[in-house]
C-alpha cells in the first residue's frame, strides 16, 4: 500500500480540519465527457449544465486494511464473475435493497448512511462495485449522489469525473481491468469552499441520459485538475490528480440502504494513473468500504429527441448547406451564411429557423442542444423557441461567440406554459403535424468587423422530457 507523506498526514490529523461545516450550497455545474446510447453511439455532454445541491458533512480519518491483493481480488472476481477462465462477463444479475422516493423518482442504489463518513488521505481516485435494483434497468439516471472532502490549501477549481464500466476482466499489468465502458463524464467544481470542508452532493443529470442495461456495474470516481484541449478549448478530464487536496468519501457507517456492494474498493495505487487493476483491491480499517454513491431514476420519464424536418434561412446572405448540416455536431458539415445588413440596426444579421416534429401530447421539459460558431470575434448568438399561442419568439439562451465554435445545452425555465411551444406546422412532404420551432440568430457587436464574415451553425437539436 502507498506510504503517505508524513507532513500531509500531520496536516490532515489537525483537530477540526475535517469538521469545518459551511452551509448548504446550490447552483449549476458545467459538464463534460460522453455517454453511450443503447445503439452504441457516443453522445457528447460538453456544455450541459447540471443543477446540484451540496450538503455539508463531517468525516473521520480512515486507513486501509492492507489486504492481500491477489487473494482479495480473486475472491471478488469469484463472487461477481465466476472463474477466471471466463473473463469479461457482465456479472451476475443481483438485486436487493429497497426502493424509495415519490412515484416518479425511485432510488435504485444508495450508499449514504447519513453519518459515519470517512476519508483515506491522499485518495483522489477509487472504484467501487455497484449493484442497483432491477427497477433501474434501462432507465435514465435522474440524480447522482457522491461525496468529497476538500482537504488543504486555498481553493482552486477541480474536476469531478465518473467512469462507468459494465464488466471486470483480466488484462496484463498495467492495463485497466474494467471494460464495457458506457459513460465517462464529469463536472467542473468552481464553487469556492474552505479547506477541511466535506460535502455529500446530489446533481441532476437527467439530460445526460445515462442508462445501464445490467444491474451490476463498476463506477470509478476521480478528482483532477482542469485540463483544456482543442479549439475551441474543452475539458477532457485528463488533468493531474488532486492528491492530498480532494479526497473520495466513504460510506463507512453502514451497508448500502438500496442495492448491494461488496465490502471492498479498488485503490488507484501510486503512481496515480487512472487505471484500476484487480490486484489493487482493499478495505478500510474501520467500517464499510463503499464509496458514498447514489443513483435515482425517473420511473416513467424519458428524454426524447425530436426529428428535424425543415430548415429556413430567415436572415443572411449566400447560404451554404441544408438541413443535414445542422443535424449532427463535429461532422465537418455546417450551415454557413454571411451577414445581411439590410435590416434595422438592432436586427440580427443572420438567423435560421428549424422545424421539428413533436408527437408527444404532454411533456414536462424542453432542452436545446447545439454548436454554433463564427470566423471572427465580436459576435453574439441567441436561441429562441416559438410561442404558438401568443405568436412570438421566446428567448431560451444567449451568449458571446469566440473566434471558433461554442457548444450549448439549455433547458427552458421560463414562465410560458410548456403547451405554448407546440403547434401545427405544415411540413414539406409530411403536411400539417404537431411541431416545435427553434431559431438561432447572430448579431455583430463590433463596428470593425469585415463585411463578409461567416456565421456557422453546426447543430441545433430539440428534446422534450416526458413522464
Amino acid at each position: 500500500m502507498r506510504k503517505f507523506l508524513p507532513i500531509l498526514a500531520a496536516l490532515l490529523a489537525l483537530p477540526g480540519l475535517a469538521s469545518a461545516v459551511p452551509g448548504e450550497i446550490r447552483g449549476e455545474l458545467k459538464a463534460f465527457g460522453w455517454v453511450k446510447r443503447p445503439d452504441g453511439t457516443r453522445i457528447s455532454l460538453d456544455g450541459m449544465k447540471f443543477p446540484f445541491v451540496a450538503k455539508p458533512i463531517k468525516t473521520v480519518q480512515l486507513s486501509d486494511r492492507s489486504t492481500n491483493p491477489n487473494s482479495a481480488g480473486e475472491a471478488l472476481r469469484q463472487r461477481l464473475l465466476g472463474p477466471l477462465g471466463n473473463p469479461g462477463g457482465n456479472g451476475v444479475n443481483r438485486s436487493g435493497g429497497k426502493s424509495g422516493g415519490p412515484d416518479a423518482l425511485q432510488t435504485v442504489y444508495m450508499a449514504n448512511a447519513g453519518a459515519g463518513y470517512g476519508v483515506i488521505e491522499a485518495n483522489p481516485s477509487s472504484l467501487d462495485d455497484v449493484t442497483m435494483t432491477s427497477a433501474g434497468l434501462g432507465k435514465v439516471w435522474q440524480q447522482l449522489t457522491f461525496g468529497f472532502q476538500y482537504s488543504t490549501g486555498g481553493f482552486t477549481p477541480f474536476i469531478c469525473r465518473w467512469r462507468c464500466f459494465g464488466s471486470n476482466v483480466e488484462n496484463p499489468t498495467p492495463q485497466n481491468d474494467f471494460a464495457d465502458e458506457f459513460a465517462d463524464f464529469g463536472v467542473k467544481w468552481d464553487v469556492t469552499i474552505p479547506a477541511g470542508s466535506a460535502f455529500v452532493v446530489t446533481i441532476d443529470i437527467h439530460q445526460a441520459v445515462v442508462i445501464s442495461n445490467d444491474t451490476t456495474m463498476f463506477i470509478a470516481e476521480q478528482f483532477r485538475e482542469p485540463h483544456l484541449v482543442g479549439f475551441p478549448p474543452h475539458e477532457d478530464g485528463e488533468g493531474e490528480f488532486r492528491t492530498g487536496n480532494v479526497d473520495v468519501v466513504f460510506n463507512a457507517g453502514g451497508e448500502p440502504s438500496v442495492g448491494l456492494s461488496d465490502n471492498t474498493f479498488f485503490y488507484d495505487w501510486d503512481p496515480l494513473d487512472g487505471k484500476y487493476e484487480n490486484t489493487e483491491i482493499d478495505q478500510v480499517d474501520t467500517g464499510k468500504s463503499d464509496l458514498v454513491l447514489g443513483i435515482e431514476i425517473n420511473t416513467s420519464g424519458t428524454l426524447n429527441d425530436l426529428t428535424a424536418l425543415n430548415l429556413t434561412k430567415e436572415a443572411g446572405r449566400q447560404p451554404v448547406g441544408n438541413l443535414l448540416s445542422v443535424l449532427n455536431a463535429n461532422d465537418n458539415n455546417v450551415y454557413d451564411i454571411l451577414p445581411d445588413y439590410t435590416g434595422g440596426r438592432t436586427s440580427p444579421v443572420g438567423s435560421i429557423i428549424v422545424d421539428f416534429l413533436q408527437p408527444f401530447p404532454t411533456y414536462t421539459g424542453i432542452r436545446a442542444i447545439g454548436r454554433v460558431g463564427s470566423d471572427v470575434s465580436g459576435v453574439d448568438f441567441a436561441v429562441d423557441l416559438w410561442d404558438f399561442v401568443d405568436n412570438k419568439w421566446i428567448q431560451l439562451t444567449t451568449g458571446s461567440l469566440p473566434q471558433g465554435y461554442l457548444s450549448f445545452s439549455e433547458g427552458y425555465g421560463g414562465t410560458v406554459a410548456m403547451s405554448h411551444f407546440t403547434g401545427i406546422i405544415n411540413f414539406p412532404l409530411f403536411g400539417p403535424n404537431p411541431g416545435m420551432r427553434a431559431r438561432v440568430r447572430y448579431k455583430n457587436t463590433s463596428d470593425t468587423l469585415p463585411r463578409n464574415w461567416h456565421m456557422l451553425t453546426d447543430q441545433i437539436k430539440l428534446s422534450v422530457f416526458t413522464g
